[in-house]
């Protein structure tokens, strides 16, 4: 499965055309965004119109710049398109995790409680995605400074505990990591940037 990834696009028009120009170029099965599309909800319908002509269907969480309702109405307008915040969706065999929104904790206590209930669902699967708008705990991803890390525990624990099936975690938020990759145990963890990055899973 070819994913299409992308965040904190904050409406940045270089940032849209780079994914309009990937998804010609790569004709990927996905497109995921990781949250943040817009400035506080500014221009959200347009620019998920935006997406819609790509063609290519859209899993998506929502960012600290969105509130989940808005997000959630703007999607929905689209064939195509699924909000994955608080979902664990089956996607061709491969279930996708999502949760948004947050980004200024270190402690996720609303995904600790929400992800207890999907845990059976997991088992099932051999390939899973996490997408979350901020980035797991103590990688590339979330060093603000040399040993200074912003990132998630909540996130880092989870992935850990199920690290044989977690392939690939997908974040944003932290501007300066734009475009990092890093692993967290086996699961490689990606800030795809504005620009977006082809990712096979």
């Amino acid at each position: 499965m070819k994913l299409l990834a992308f965040s904190d696009v904050h409406l940045n028009q270089a940032g849209l055309e780079a994914i309009e120009k990937k998804a010609r170029d790569s004709s990927p099965d996905y497109m995921l965004c990781a949250g943040d599309l817009t400035i506080f909800e500014q221009d959200i319908a347009p620019v998920m119109d935006r997406l819609a002509k790509i063609g290519v269907p859209l899993l998506a969480v929502h960012g600290n710049h969105e509130s989940e309702s808005v997000f959630k109405k703007a999607m929905d307008r689209h064939k195509g398109f699924h909000f994955l915040h608080k979902k664990a969706t089956d996607v061709d065999g491969v279930l996708f995790v999502g949760y948004g929104g947050g980004g200024f904790s270190q402690i996720e206590p609303g995904f600790e409680e929400w992800i207890s209930s999907v845990e059976t669902r997991i088992e099932k699967f051999e390939k899973v995605v996490l997408v979350t708008h901020a980035p797991p705990h103590k990688t590339r991803l979330d060093e603000l400074s040399p040993g200074s890390h912003a990132g998630v525990k909540s996130y880092r624990s989870w992935i850990m505990l199920h690290n044989l099936k977690v392939k690939l975690a997908v974040s944003g938020h932290i501007h300066e990591t734009a475009g990092r990759e890093d692993t967290v145990g086996r699961t490689r963890v990606v800030n795809p940037g504005p620009r977006g990055k082809i990712v096979d899973i």
